[in-house]
């Protein structure tokens, strides 16, 4: 089967099992309009997760959708023989909601899961979407800003860079031994794709569009030391997961530089909030300085008070889904340098 046909039937799937939960069925309709929180992938970096392929099976009454263990490879071991995914963590519900979420259902017979044991073979998610990464006929999708923007890419590539990664930000701190030689391998991995110009989105499954956000992400996660001359054709690109990725990706910049491009970011009438949510948030995990007093006051007058939504569609059970006001997260980021 191409490519473009396994992309077409996973988003048809995935549409179908939407328009079941919440269009098709009116009685169901109040039951299942909650939403829930579409988180960050670094929301989800915690030891108490383990990372594992499994294989679909029958679902089960009292657990949920039943899994079998294909694989376990990193964090706490799962013991359980008979296993099903019946919650969810991390999901809290919008204002508006009423009723609780569908529940979940593996679209694809396989898939990568991050998961929380909560015993008696019962297992939790983030959320319905949220550390699911799907894999079919070679590939795995997975989405780093949100599962609403998910990145294709060859298992191979997974394999030798997702799992790795995975394991440093689990087991490593920033500047130790571990996290330089875990830097040092992804960069051997994932640079070459951004040493080409930016490639633009097609009909197939994992391309050098999809392997070039990959790359990345990878650097915004590790800090993968990477130039200005590689990160700002990315940043000014026409392509949203490029623009999105290369805001986070100026993590690998000399830390002057990545300071200068998020604090240019914040004042440019031109970037949307949720890029400014990205640069703010960044400048934060770095603890980046601020700028002069007159600056940062200009700074607040000009950012939104109101939460930061997700550029969803309304019919997006993740519609909900919203993020500190970038004030507040000003005000945040001043209190890191009052301690």
């Amino acid at each position: 089967m191409s490519t473009a046909r396994i992309q077409r039937s996973y988003f048809s799937a995935t549409c179908a099992l939407f328009l079941l939960g919440f269009l098709l069925a009116p009685a169901l309709i109040a039951q299942y309009r909650r939403s829930y929180q579409a988180a960050f992938f670094s929301d989800l970096i915690r030891s108490d997760l383990s990372l594992i392929k499994v294989k679909k099976t029958s679902v089960d009454s009292k657990l949920g959708q039943g899994i079998r263990v294909l694989e376990h490879i990193a964090g706490p071991s799962i013991r359980a023989k008979k296993l099903g995914i019946s919650s969810y963590f991390l999901t809290p519900p919008c204002n508006a909601s009423r009723g609780d979420l569908a529940p979940f259902r593996l679209v694809n017979d396989t898939a990568y899961l991050l998961v929380k044991d909560l015993g008696r073979g019962r297992l939790a998610l983030p959320g319905p979407d949220n550390g699911v990464m799907y894999a079919s006929a070679g590939w795995v999708a997975w989405g780093f800003l949100h599962p609403a923007l998910p990145i294709y890419v060859s298992e191979r590539i997974f394999r030798a860079t997702f799992l790795p990664g995975w394991i440093c930000l689990m087991k490593h701190k920033p500047g130790s031994e571990g996290w330089t030689s875990a830097q040092e391998a992804l960069s051997k991995k994932v640079m070459p794709y951004l040493l080409e110009p930016p490639a633009p989105m097609g009909g197939e499954l994992d391309t050098l569009h999809y392997q070039q956000s990959y790359a990345l992400e990878w650097v915004a996660l590790l800090g993968i030391p990477l130039q200005k001359e590689i990160l700002y054709p990315f940043w000014e690109s026409q392509h949203v997961k490029h623009r999105l990725s290369a805001i986070r990706a100026a993590a690998g910049l000399p830390e002057q530089q990545s300071t200068e491009f998020w604090l240019n970011g914040l004042k440019d009438p031109n970037w949307k909030d949720y890029e400014r949510l990205l640069a703010l948030q960044s400048l934060i995990q770095h603890k980046a300085e601020l700028p002069t007093p007159e600056s940062l006051q200009r700074l607040r007058n000009t950012l939104s008070s109101q939460n930061t939504r997700l550029p969803l569609t309304l019919d997006d059970p993740r519609f909900c889904s919203s993020y500190p006001s970038l004030q507040s997260l000003v005000e945040k980021w001043v209190q890191l340098h009052q301690h």
